[in-house]
């Protein structure tokens, strides 16, 4: 597979995705991280890598 973004930019894709999906509902974001893992293993585990930091975030900001 050629690869035509560098790092930066992949890493720039992977958190514009994340941002945009973590205030879509758990069941768009499972769909979602899917189709991407399908497209590409590595960009699908880094979305719900980030995901899933942000959510925690989320829950540590509203306990406080």
């Amino acid at each position: 597979m050629v690869k035509v973004l560098n790092p930066a930019e992949r890493t720039e894709l992977v958190e514009n995705i994340a941002s945009h999906l973590c205030a879509a509902q758990d069941f768009i974001q499972q769909r979602a991280v899917r189709n991407f893992s399908q497209a590409d293993p590595e960009y699908g585990r880094r979305i719900q890598e980030l995901l899933d930091k942000i959510k925690q975030q989320k829950m540590q900001v509203c306990i406080l």
